[in-house]
């Protein structure tokens, strides 16, 4: 059986089988596991920078809106704002031992885009990040040289990749199952929510 791919995720998020408040709860459980590795960074740097909210009040923002599938744009454009203003530099996440909190906050805020524009392509970018943060993880932690083939299938083949990926399909496809079932919507997405804040502990294995 083949590797899933990014491009499988991308096809799903753009295909339209699942609907954009959907898409848009599964892209905010990118970024809750991804979450914790911008709090550390957060926790570490040296000069505590001003902000109107933190990144985790703003994932809960993203999902307030999500579960009620409702924006207010001037409050997502304020978070937003907020959001791209905390996005820290690679290098210097990277100095204080945090390589993946820039993933982490970007995440975020492609959510965040997401709920403005309803463009998918936002919503890719969003997943897009975590998978990233995997891909990056296993060439650092591995020292694959990534640029040959064979290193490439490699990162790609490695379970901290594959169990992403199979991650973000697992949630897609656990909404799109529920279809136009406003019932199932709500449990599914806290369900999301939930799932996503445990396996953050096992997103860099």
């Amino acid at each position: 059986m083949s590797p899933l791919t990014f491009n499988d995720i991308a096809h799903k998020i753009t295909a339209g089988g699942v609907d954009s408040w959907g898409v848009a709860a599964c892209v905010a459980a990118c970024a809750g596991r991804l979450l914790p590795e911008f709090e550390r960074f957060s926790r570490r740097r040296l000069v505590e920078q001003r902000q109107s909210m933190p990144i985790g009040e703003l994932l809960n923002y993203i999902w307030v809106c999500v579960v009620s599938r409702r924006v207010d744009r001037e409050g997502a454009l304020a978070a937003l704002r907020s959001c791209e203003e905390q996005i820290p530099d690679e290098s210097a996440a990277d100095v204080v031992g945090c390589p993946y909190a820039e993933d982490a906050a970007a995440a975020v805020a492609y959510c965040l885009r997401f709920l403005l524009s309803a463009e998918r392509q936002d919503a890719v970018w969003a997943a897009q990040r975590a998978y990233e943060a995997t891909d990056n993880y296993v060439i650092r932690q591995f020292n694959i040289d990534a640029s040959s083939v064979d290193g490439e299938r490699e990162v790609l083949g490695s379970p901290t990749v594959q169990r992403e990926l199979g991650r973000q399909l697992r949630d897609l496809l656990e909404v799109e199952a529920i279809g136009g079932d406003l019932g199932k919507y709500g449990p599914t997405c806290t369900m999301l929510r939930d799932r996503a804040a445990k396996e953050a502990a096992s997103v860099f294995t």
